[in-house]
């Protein structure tokens, strides 16, 4: 019953490492997309005040992202002259404007990636583990019963 437990505790613990060094190279990175990107943007031009240099950063940053997301370009784009024409309300406007849909009101969402393979493997090894503990303290229990009993 050791080995078993100690076996689960290896794989438990070996299991995430490997899936992370397998996984994720080829996806994109979700925080870098022009959405994301806009949408921090927005949040710098509603956060802080002039000068807006590091929002006009992330407006470049979003027009040269390779990944755009659910963006109107051209509205970001506009928010982008403005930025440099120093219109922050144009800008704000433009950019508010830019997200289709449900997601106009995205600010202040965080994009986090889905839970990963070696996370949910790490989940059901720990789970087997707990199961498999519990077994074998319920069997060591009846032993101890058994024995007092004799």
């Amino acid at each position: 019953m050791r080995w078993v437990l100690l076996l689960l505790l290896a794989l438990a613990l070996a299991a995430p490492a490997v899936a992370w060094a397998t996984e994720g190279h080829d996806e994109e990175n979700k925080a870098q997309t022009a959405q994301a990107l806009a949408v921090q943007a927005l949040a710098l031009i509603l956060a802080h005040p002039p000068p807006h240099d590091e929002a006009i950063e992330k407006l470049d940053e979003a027009l040269a992202a390779d990944v755009k997301g659910e963006i109107d370009l051209r509205a970001l784009r506009a928010a982008h002259a403005a930025m440099h024409d120093e219109d922050v309300v144009a800008a704000r406007r433009f950019l508010e404007r830019a997200f289709p849909g449900e997601s106009a009101h995205i600010v202040g969402v965080t994009f986090r990636p889905a839970i990963g393979s070696a996370q949910a493997i790490a989940g059901i090894i720990g789970a087997a583990a707990l199961v498999l503990a519990g077994l074998g303290l319920a069997r060591r229990r009846a032993a101890d019963r058994e024995h007092a009993l004799n």
